[in-house]
């Protein structure tokens, strides 16, 4: 079930880094989801994003984690 409450935490629009199994790309944060278990209790969140170039993301952060020269 979409999160509206949750995603203004996080900022609409927020840019990330996403990480794949190849590489990173920079991606833009459009939804908020989350899924309960039976008990009503958050089991997972899932963020969802504008241009998600790989059905193989590993996972997303703000932070560039890139090598450093």
């Amino acid at each position: 079930m979409p999160n509206p409450e949750g995603f203004k935490d996080i900022i609409e629009g927020r840019q990330t880094y996403v990480y794949t199994s190849t590489g990173m790309y920079v991606d833009t944060l459009i939804q908020l989801s989350a899924y309960f278990d039976d008990s009503g209790c958050p089991e997972y969140y899932h963020y969802q994003l504008k241009n998600q170039h790989s059905p193989k993301a590993i996972f997303a952060t703000e932070y560039d984690l890139g090598p450093r020269v």
